[in-house]
């Protein structure tokens, strides 16, 4: 059997009998399927394929009966058609006449669409089967996520995988601080070091409302140094309200020192557009020291400038559907197309009751363009310090941190977009040069 030509069918069309894996994985008949008269194709799926975006391509596949949901069919390709999403392959079993292009058109939704050929389609399906096992070979060698712990015991995974220290007791950590993680460092970043604020007052620093008592997450990776505090506060909700994140990029500190200051361990980070400090309880002063040491490690010596990673600006590309959820990825699209040519991505704050106008953040490679009703506002990569977020269920909001802030707020669930946003401004800062320094 050739590659990318096994079709799972994942709607069957017509009558027939549904089947499922029962008693050991044995298939079994539990029910009949009415429907209604079959149109002699079923939809499916390619096995094992990825359409550029993490999904199986799309398939239908011409069958003398309806088959059932699950059910694998050996295909010869017949030819392609094409939607909004992307490919649409169309195949058939050996001894079945083609579907007719009325039928597929029927199924597929697209009246007047033209059928491309069998060669296309084999092609369009030999792509996606390389992008498959490309994207399944990065998982195995990072598994996943390269911070994460593997799917196995914590003592075998001691013997079985290569994590910093830190990194094991990361599974333990609450699922707020996780979700961050997740949102915030790349599939291949590294943990180095992490330290757990516990909750309760840290000397030296009062919020509005008093003492600032909440749980926070100070985590060195080989790409940033990411700070995730408590959003609200321990004694006024119940639930997990998610956290407040800053990140700094390495390829941007300058100097990074820790030291206990009133009664607080004080780690302090310093770039060329800005500075930092984060307090931790004056009993930790000696993991803000360890932590504090390794991130000196990513700073130049006086006179001097450290090699920058660069990132390919396709990490970085604009995911426009996720802005239809409010029906403005049109007018986003031009507003960034206004105020840049070549858009890396983009952050929008949708209009909404209360919010007076759309606004956008818009990054390219000059910098970030803070862009609203007939204003813009430019900022270059080298005046930023940090990017912060809020990452909770109770409000949406995107700092830029450094000479000249900028503040965005962004309902809360735009929190993946923003998370998204975050990391290819990281990835640009990387290699962006200081302001002052021009390095």
């Amino acid at each position: 059997m050739r590659e990318c030509e096994l079709v799972e069918v994942s709607e069957a069309l017509g009558p027939g009998l549904d089947v499922e894996a029962v008693d050991g994985g044995s298939p079994v008949v539990v029910r009949a399927r009415a429907a209604g008269p079959f149109p002699g194709v079923d939809r499916g799926f390619v096995v094992d394929s990825d359409d550029g975006s993490g999904r199986a391509v799309r398939a239908l596949v011409a069958l003398p009966a309806s088959s059932w949901r699950g059910c694998r069919v050996q295909v010869r390709w017949d030819g392609i058609v094409r939607d909004a999403r992307g490919a649409i392959l169309v195949g058939g079993v050996e001894g079945f006449p083609p579907a007719a292009l009325d039928v597929v058109r029927a199924v597929a939704g697209l009246p007047g669409v033209e059928m491309g050929t069998a060669r296309e389609a084999a092609r369009v399906a030999l792509e996606a089967r390389r992008r498959f096992r490309e994207r399944r070979a990065a998982r195995r060698v990072v598994g996943g996520h390269a911070w994460a712990m593997p799917d196995l015991a914590l003592e075998a995974a001691r013997y079985t995988t290569a994590h910093a220290r830190r990194s094991y007791a990361l599974s333990r950590l609450p699922p707020r601080y996780v979700r961050a993680l997740e949102r915030l460092l790349d599939p291949d970043e590294r943990v180095l070091y992490a330290v757990e604020r516990p909750f309760g007052a840290v000397a030296g620093w009062r919020r509005p409302r008093g003492a600032d008592r909440r749980g926070a997450l100070l985590v060195l990776t080989d790409r940033q140094v990411l700070w995730a505090v408590d959003h609200a506060d321990p004694d006024r909700f119940l639930s997990d309200w998610g956290v407040d994140a800053v990140c700094v990029p390495v390829e941007r500190l300058r100097s990074v020192s820790a030291g206990v200051t009133g009664g607080a361990a004080v780690v302090r980070l310093e770039t060329g557009a800005g500075s930092s400090d984060h307090r931790l309880p004056a009993e930790m002063a000696e993991e803000a020291r360890v932590l504090a040491g390794l991130a000196a490690r990513f700073t130049p010596a006086a006179g001097t400038a450290l090699p920058r990673r660069v990132y390919p600006d396709a990490d970085g590309e604009v995911e426009w559907s996720r802005m239809d959820a409010f029906g403005e990825a049109a007018a986003v699209r031009e507003l960034a197309r206004a105020v840049s040519a070549a858009p890396i991505a983009v952050l929008p704050s949708p209009a909404r009751p209360g919010h007076r106008r759309t606004r956008a953040w818009v990054l390219d490679a000059a910098g970030v363009a803070a862009a609203g009703a007939g204003t813009v506002q430019r900022v270059a990569l080298g005046e930023v310090h940090a990017v912060g977020l809020v990452l909770s269920p109770l409000e949406g909001r995107a700092d830029l941190l450094g000479r000249r802030p900028l503040r965005l707020d962004v309902p809360a669930p735009y929190a993946d977009v923003a998370a998204g946003f975050a990391r290819a401004l990281r990835r640009r800062l990387a290699s962006a040069p200081d302001a002052a320094s021009g390095r």
